[in-house]
């Protein structure tokens, strides 16, 4: 394999790393922090993913490691990740409410 895709390779490889450990972070959070009719549901959904996504983490990180690049460490995260943000808080219906931090 040539030097420059081996290269472009690792670094999409350690994109999808990163997006698989912020994944599992943000269901970490949320699977912690739910509250209304349906959490407990939508907790035990979660903790089961954040098993899942973890694999896909550890699955891309080897590869990485295989293909001549480094598995980074927390230094190198830059979160990016809006969406999965948890929410602010739910009410006794299940109805979300913003964060105003």
């Amino acid at each position: 394999m040539k030097e420059k895709y081996r290269k472009q390779i690792v670094s999409m490889l350690t994109q999808a790393y990163w997006m698989e450990i912020e994944t599992v972070t943000n269901y970490l959070a949320n699977s912690v922090d739910l509250d209304g009719v349906r959490a407990e549901e939508i907790k035990k959904a979660l903790a089961m993913d954040i098993t899942e996504e973890l694999t896909h983490a550890q699955t891309l990180a080897k590869r990485v490691k295989e293909l001549g690049g480094r598995v980074p460490g927390s230094m190198s995260f830059k979160p990016a990740q809006k969406s999965l943000q948890p929410p602010g808080r739910y009410d006794e219906c299940g109805c979300r409410h913003q964060r105003r931090d």
